[in-house]
This record gives structure tokens, C-alpha cells and sequence, in this order.
């Protein structure tokens, strides 16, 4: 069994995840036991040419984040080192809450303007579960043993409400070491009431056991975050290669689909709203549950036979299955913007065995000398231009004078240029009218250093 780096960021905005930057990360390392064996919480000052919004200070009340002695390259490279040798001994499941939408795109990019390997929590043996999806499952199927909470009558599953109905003091909520901690009792609360659901769930969380979870059992149940559900069955093709496979929802008669030919399909499948397919990724937590774990934490839950009856049908017809694969395989790649080097991080590729090395020769080299030697060296322009902007931050007296001209020219352009990234005189105005609302004086205090920090860089 693996250890769990129970992990949470707290960032400079919310919008625009190619832009905005973690300020705080916590984590906690527990062994498969959820005993706590480790705890790390680090934070750092915005760069210069980060668009700070008012409104995401005002949650996570890092009121003194402009003050922070720590550069982001310090506190990222301390996070990436104190990760890298809590998982040196063995592999680790990095558990988030939402954190597959958020987190985890958020963390990929900090690492990637680093100069560090993205990949940590997927590589290597470790693995990934975002508990969120979870509690749809846990909330529909498990409602007797613990209660959602409701917000206009309707469920709601902010980790805050939720740490509160656990009996929690959430007067940190929003702090990045807090959440851990909430996410931590959240996981041993799916462990208590739900042992069966708890085990499927931990021992599915890399792509190959999610993959076999879902493929050698018959029937499942996808749940919605309103508590709608219904039964599918997931299928799966040794002809093609894949990082996402089909479920079908078993509410449909497969004999209405087996036997169309590949147009008929893609009109009734692809092109339908009425679609009995879903495609499930692989490397990301779905909120699923399969009907055995169901019945074996006697869950009171009876499946009409025909359910069954219609799996089996489609997990004998492999043609039809190959024929969806197919039509998959066919439809276009997802398209990235990447007009920033920031925008890059998937669609610019992968860097090569060679890279990796030289962006660790130039973290461990401790000259600018011996570093400006090792930029002129890498390969490609975005990653000299991420490593001019490391040196700039902390040896803002020694660089050349073309790379502090090079930081001005990004902060011009991030404060008063149209792009992707935040709208300056947008967050301006949305500031403004927050000093207007708030009335306690440390929001106040810090919604005007947001305002000069913004003023100062627009012109």
C-alpha cells in the first residue's frame, strides 16, 4: 500500500490558470493508515509581473503576501524537494479536493516555469485521487450514516461546510495547511462509513487500476453532484491505445446501437445529446462506484436484471466496441492556446531526457556565470526566457541589464496589454468596489496594497 500526500494551494486569482500563481502550498504525508508521518507549508511573494486580484486574497487572507521574505522559485523548488523525497521510498497518492480541475493544472504550470518536472504526481508510481467526485457517490449511497450539507435546498460540497459538519473549527478555511487537515478527516470519514467504497477508491486511482476497476466489473453507477445516477458498464478494445474509454448507460438498449454502421454511429452517439455514451479519462477521478462495493457495504440498492443482461450484450459484441474506438480516435485532438510560453506546457511538448538534465545542472549550480552558461545551452527560447526571469528574481543585481529590461518589458505587457492572461483594469475596478464593501480593517488594508500594487504598473 501506498502513503498519501494529502495536498492544497491558495493562489493570487481563480480565472486565467496559465497566469495566476500559488502563493501558499501545504501538504501532509500520511502512510496508508492515515497516521500523519509529515507536514509542509510554504509561501512566497507574488512575481512582479503577476496580476494579484483583491478577491482572492480576501479568501484565502494571505493579507501579507507582498511582504513574504520568499521568492516563487525558493518556495517552489523547497516544495518540489520536500515532495520528491517523501515518494523516494515508495510510490505516494496525491489526494486533492477539486483538485484534477485546479490544483493540479495550477501546480503542473508552477513546476513548468520552474524549469522542474511537472509530472511528480503521476509518475514514477505515484497516482492521483480528487475526493470531490467521491462525495457524490458517498452523499447519494451512504446519506444514512452521514448528511451533505444544504445550501437552498440544495446539496453543497465546499470542503468548508463539510469540515463544519464534521464538527471541524473552520476559522482557517481557506488556508492552504487547513484544508489538508480537512481533507485528511474527510478521507478517514469515506474509510469508516463506506469500507468497501473506500477500498475501490484507493486501489483505482493510476491509470492501469482505474482501467482494470472499471473493465472487470460489470456494473457501475455514475453519479451526478445533485444526486441523479444511473447504471453503466464500461468497455474496452486491445486494438487501440487509450487514455479514456467508454461507458455506456445501461438505461439505453444497446440493440438499438450494436448494429449501426459507423455514420449511423457517429450521428447517434458523437453527435446526440441523447448520447448512451460518456468517455471516462483514465487519469482522473470519475464519481463512480461500482454496484458490488454497494451491495458489500449493504447498501440498500436492487438493479433491474436487465441491466446485466444488456452489459453482457455489449461486452460480447467487441466489434461494436472497436467501432466506437474508431469514431474516438477520428474526432480531433483538443486544441491549446499557446500564443504565451505560459500556455505551453502541453501543447509545446515534452522535454527530453537531455533538458531535464541541464534544468537540474542549472538549479544546482550556484554562480550566474556557471547559469547563463547552462541557458545559452537549452534548447528552446521558452524555457531560456523562464530561466532569465529565476535569475532576475534573485539575483536582481547581478543579471544583465537586458534580462531586468526583458522583466520590465513582461510586466508592461501583463498590466497593459489585451492577452490571456488577467485584465488589469478590470481587477482595478473590481478592487474598488471591494474597499468600498468590506469593513474590517485588514481587508481594507489589504485590498489597498492590491490597488497600489496595480496602480503602480499601469500606465
Amino acid at each position: 500500500m501506498t502513503n498519501f500526500i494529502f495536498y492544497d494551494t491558495e493562489t493570487t486569482g481563480k480565472d486565467q490558470r496559465d497566469f495566476i500563481q500559488v502563493i501558499q502550498v501545504a501538504s501532509i504525508l500520511t502512510n496508508n493508515h492515515l497516521e500523519q508521518l509529515n507536514d509542509m507549508d510554504l509561501s512566497c511573494r507574488p512575481l512582479p509581473w503577476t496580476l494579484v486580484t483583491a478577491g482572492a486574497l480576501l479568501t484565502n487572507k494571505k493579507y501579507d503576501t507582498f511582504n513574504n521574505p520568499n521568492t516563487h522559485y525558493e518556495m517552489t523548488r523547497e516544495w518540489f524537494d520536500v515532495w520528491s523525497k517523501w515518494c523516494a521510498q515508495e510510490p505516494a497518492t496525491f489526494v486533492t479536493y477539486n483538485g484534477l480541475f485546479f490544483d493540479e493544472e495550477i501546480i503542473r504550470r508552477q513546476f513548468y516555469w520552474n524549469l522542474i518536472n511537472p509530472y511528480i504526481t503521476n509518475t514514477n508510481g505515484n497516482a492521483r485521487l480528487d475526493l470531490l467526485p467521491k462525495m457524490y457517490v458517498l452523499g447519494k449511497f451512504y446519506g444514512d450514516k452521514f448528511t451533505i450539507p444544504q445550501v437552498n435546498n440544495k446539496p453543497s460540497y465546499r470542503l468548508e461546510l463539510l469540515a463544519t459538519s464534521l464538527g471541524m473549527d473552520t476559522a482557517k478555511a481557506h488556508d492552504a495547511l487547513a484544508d489538508c487537515i480537512f481533507l485528511l478527516e474527510l478521507q478517514k470519514l469515506i474509510k469508516e462509513i463506506a469500507p468497501t467504497f473506500y477500498q475501490e477508491t484507493i486501489s483505482s486511482c493510476s491509470k492501469t487500476n482505474h482501467k482494470e476497476c472499471l473493465t472487470k466489473n460489470m456494473l457501475h453507477l455514475n453519479v451526478t453532484r445533485f444526486g441523479n445516477y444511473y447504471p453503466f458498464t464500461a468497455l474496452s478494445s486491445n486494438t487501440f491505445d487509450h487514455h479514456e474509454i467508454p461507458i455506456f448507460n445501461l438505461n439505453f438498449n444497446p440493440q438499438d446501437y450494436i448494429h449501426m454502421s459507423l455514420g449511423e454511429l457517429e450521428s447517434a452517439i458523437f453527435n446526440s445529446k441523447d448520447s448512451p455514451i460518456k468517455w471516462v479519462k483514465l487519469g482522473k477521478t470519475q464519481s463512480t462506484v461500482t454496484y458490488n462495493s454497494l451491495k458489500n457495504d449493504d447498501v440498500d440498492l436492487v438493479l433491474d436484471d436487465n441491466y446485466l443482461i444488456r452489459a453482457e450484450q455489449l461486452k460480447d459484441n467487441q466489434n461494436f466496441v472497436d467501432k466506437l474506438f474508431e469514431l474516438r480516435t477520428a474526432q480531433e485532438m483538443p486544441h491549446y492556446d499557446n500564443s504565451s510560453y505560459e500556455q505551453q506546457l502541453y501543447s509545446g511538448g515534452f522535454p527530453s531526457k537531455a533538458t531535464y538534465d541541464a534544468f537540474n545542472k542549472f538549479h544546482q549550480v550556484t554562480t550566474l556565470d556557471e547559469k547563463l552558461r547552462i541557458i545559452n545551452l537549452l534548447p528552446e527560447q521558452r524555457y531560456k526566457e523562464f530561466a532569465w526571469r529565476i535569475c532576475s528574481q534573485f539575483m536582481p543585481g547581478d543579471v544583465p541589464q537586458d534580462f531586468i529590461q526583458y522583466c520590465h518589458n513582461l510586466i508592461d505587457q501583463r498590466f497593459n496589454k489585451d492577452g490571456p492572461w488577467p485584465d488589469a483594469s478590470k481587477e482595478l475596478s473590481n478592487a474598488k468596489e471591494l474597499l468600498n464593501s468590506v469593513t474590517d480593517q485588514a481587508e481594507k488594508a489589504c485590498v489597498k496594497e492590491v490597488i497600489v500594487n496595480i496602480e503602480k504598473n499601469i500606465k
